[in-house]
């Protein structure tokens, strides 16, 4: 059997985490799970939109969730009919229905427990329904899908509960006169290895496909567009091609967006096309709704399918965020009304995100900037009045600010940036209007200058707002956290606030699900929650700089090593801090199996969090923070710290071939820019390109599963920090097509 993609396996595990017994789950036709005698069937996704008269079309797999007293010979078996259709209705012609294309992959790989454990194994096989009439012998109408138990395993000692089991590699062959709407599967049914007990289950397995005669083009090339921000803009046309002559009958057919955004004909005149089979529309798209197009066909397609083009599209995309889908009808009058759907809002026109970029002159600047987001004065400003502290590190290199950020974190507060020689004009007047009475100054004389102490030490402390001396004579407080070397200083952080502050996490699902190279790590971790570290390379500012918020939000000290051996700065914080669980980020180039090794030996579980680059790296990574599923196979825990439970999903996106913007972002992005929930930080590869693998985390992330398939994990807001020159617009632009794309 063929491994199972990871994020099909989370969304599998999401559906039945809540469930605290197999057998009280029982759903309704046309729910996302069903009960089948003791399991459950939860469809992955959304159903696909499948075009009558193609074959071999994939579509939306299922995950069985099986209990783990199964026997050997224990059968499940799916009738897949067009919609409804029954045994008793089927005609047994492929013209008019549907069968399976080929034999789905079922996957058996599974964690289990200790002494005596097993993976359950199955095979799968598609035939003819039993019971049909003659005909279907004769034309081979495989409709029927069997799942058989060939090995029914064993869950071993704290194994686990139920085997959940993803389906995938589904395809369907549809009959050019298949009814169109949702694939039914009304005469599915369990059945014992004996075959004394048969369990039908009629309507109680989700539905995932529903077939069309029209095939739908739209979003090619993919547009995403800002909210409340492009009005009058282009989006690529919407072209329906028949696959049966004469779809589109004579009238009108109407095109109507389903989220509120509205098509803009002031300035622009939409176009209409017909090619083949005769088709004739007229000249004209009339606009009947503020969403709606409606065009005229004047004769239908006789001799061939036809195809029709609605072109020259501009809308105004409005504030509701997410996709834009569209409803496709018929009618007799130009608004469709009393006709036909034919598709519901799937296919989307376009999509609309929140878009907002954070950015100074220089580092500094945009560092005050992204502090002033999340403590805006004269309201918010961090702490009390006459208590208000404030981080402060150089502009000048990386290793300082970025194990800062768990400082800044605990203390609840900004984190500002200075040149080593003398204290910035945009610092000075960020601790002015914030109101700062103390700075936390990381690093060494170095780092910051003694003559940067010595101005903050005369600097009078203003109210939160900067606009009233409330300490005209004297200056702020200056306390400087610093050792010998970068290290040091990392280690002196990592140790500050002592054992109770450190932040605890427990994910035992996370572990080898986010490490994309061949970099060692443990194969398991703590269930229960436990002090947790973030381990990184002290060499490059890359997986520092994405794993920075986690720190602040997490309180999860950031460790510093070199890159072949743990430093012994390092080991020293681990051992101090009582770390039993290290969140290493970087590959095995970074952070060497040497050092997870001397980490190991410590006594501390090692998730390591890694990609091919450091885009790829900061994804992975992104993934862990906002997943929020669990896995009942993998030790029945977290797969991610949860970031995505909140119902705002934004990232934040920062240059990924320079440290300064992203230097003080941690702050901005555990806050969400005054959001108040954490949020990811990715990296591009260069100002002026995404990479491929921010544009797949951006494809999934704006799908309409979203990251793992949950519907609820997607992706609507895009933070930029640092200027044009940075992370140019044309980027920025690539980024939310990639999230339109889906």
């Amino acid at each position: 059997m063929g491994d199972v993609p990871k994020q099909i396996r989370r969304v599998a595990v999401a559906l039945v985490a809540s469930v605290a017994g197999l057998g009280g789950l029982i759903a309704t036709a046309g729910t996302a799970s069903a009960d089948i005698s003791g399991g459950t069937v939860a469809l992955n996704g959304s159903p696909t939109t499948v075009l009558g008269g193609a074959t071999h079309q994939a579509v939306a797999g299922w995950t069985l969730t099986l209990p783990t007293s199964l026997a050997a010979g224990d059968k499940f078996e799916f009738v897949v009919n067009p919609s409804g259709v029954t045994a008793a209705t089927l005609d047994c012609q492929h013209a008019n229905d549907i069968e399976f294309a080929g034999a789905p992959t079922v996957n058996d790989s599974q964690s289990v427990g200790l002494l005596g454990g097993a993976e359950p194994t199955f095979i799968t096989n598609i035939s003819i329904e039993p019971g049909t009439e003659s005909d279907c012998t004769s034309q081979n109408l495989t409709n029927v899908l069997t799942i058989t138990v060939v090995n029914p395993g064993s869950p071993g000692l704290l194994g686990p509960s139920v085997w959940t089991v993803p389906v995938t590699g589904i395809t369907y062959n549809i009959g050019i006169g298949a009814t169109t709407g949702p694939v039914s599967f009304s005469d599915s049914a369990y059945e014992n290895g004996d075959q004394s007990v048969t369990t039908p289950a009629p309507g109680l397995v989700p539905s995932n496909a529903t077939v069309t005669d029209v095939a739908v083009s739209s979003n090619n090339p993919p547009v995403g567009l800002v909210s409340g921000n492009d009005t009058d803009a282009a989006i690529s046309p919407i072209a329906l091609t028949e696959s049966v002559t004469g779809t589109l009958l004579t009238g009108y057919t109407c095109v109507t967006l389903s989220n509120g955004s509205t098509f803009d004909v002031l300035s622009h005149s939409p176009s209409i096309t017909a090619t083949g089979g005769g088709a004739v529309v007229s000249s004209t798209v009339s606009h009947p709704a503020p969403g709606t197009l409606a065009f005229d066909v004047t004769t239908a397609s006789s001799t061939a399918v036809a195809a029709f083009t609605l072109g020259n599209l501009f809308v105004d995309g409005g504030n509701n965020l997410g996709p834009a889908p569209f409803t496709l009808s018929t009618g007799s009058s130009s608004a469709c009304a009393g006709g036909v759907t034919l598709q519901s809002a799937g296919d989307r026109a376009f999509a609309v995100y929140a878009q907002s970029r954070t950015a100074g002159s220089d580092s500094d600047a945009t560092a005050a900037l992204e502090m002033e987001s999340v403590f805006p004065p004269p309201s918010s400003c961090p702490g009390t009045s006459g208590a208000r502290t404030v981080v402060l590190a150089t502009d000048e290199n990386f290793p300082d600010a970025l194990s800062a950020s768990y400082l800044a974190g605990r203390l609840g507060t900004g984190l500002l940036l200075t040149p080593t020689a003398a204290l910035s004009a945009e610092t000075a007047a960020a601790l002015r209007v914030e109101g700062i009475t103390n700075v936390d100054v990381v690093g060494g004389p170095d780092a910051v200058s003694p003559a940067v102490l010595n101005t903050l030490t005369t600097t009078p402390i203003y109210s939160c707002g900067g606009t009233q001396a409330i300490s005209p004579l004297t200056g702020m407080s200056v306390q400087v956290i610093a050792g010998a070397t970068e290290y040091d200083t990392s280690s002196v952080i990592a140790q500050y606030f002592g054992l109770q502050s450190i932040g605890t996490a427990e994910f035992p699902g996370a572990y080898g699900e986010y490490n994309d190279t061949t970099g060692m790590a443990s194969a398991s971790g703590p269930s229960d929650e436990v002090p947790t570290a973030i381990v990184a390379t002290g060499e490059s500012f890359e997986d520092a700089t994405s794993s920075s918020v986690m720190a602040y939000a997490q309180h999860f000290p950031v460790v510093l090593t070199t890159p072949d051996t743990l430093a012994s700065q390092a080991s020293a914080s681990l051992i101090n801090d009582q770390i039993k669980q290290v969140v290493l980020v970087g590959g095995p180039l970074a952070v060497s199996d040497n050092v997870v090794a001397q980490i190991q030996a410590l006594g501390i579980a090692v998730l390591r969090v890694a990609g091919q680059d450091a885009t790829d790296t900061a994804q992975e990574l992104a993934r862990f923070e906002l997943n929020s599923l669990s896995s009942i196979a993998n030790n029945i825990g977290s797969e991610g710290l949860g970031w995505d439970q909140n119902n705002n999903h934004a990232v934040v996106l920062a240059r990924g071939d320079f440290y300064s913007d992203g230097l003080a972002g941690a702050p901005f992005a555990a806050l969400a820019a005054g959001s108040g929930h954490p949020e990811p930080i990715l990296l591009t590869f260069d100002p002026n390109t995404l990479g491929s693998f921010l544009t797949g985390f951006f494809n999934a992330g704006g799908s309409n599963g979203g990251l793992f398939g949950d519907d609820s994990s997607t992706i609507d807001a895009l933070l930029v920090v640092g200027g044009v020159d940075a992370v140019t617009p044309a980027t920025v632009q690539n980024g939310l097509n990639a999230l339109s794309m889906g």
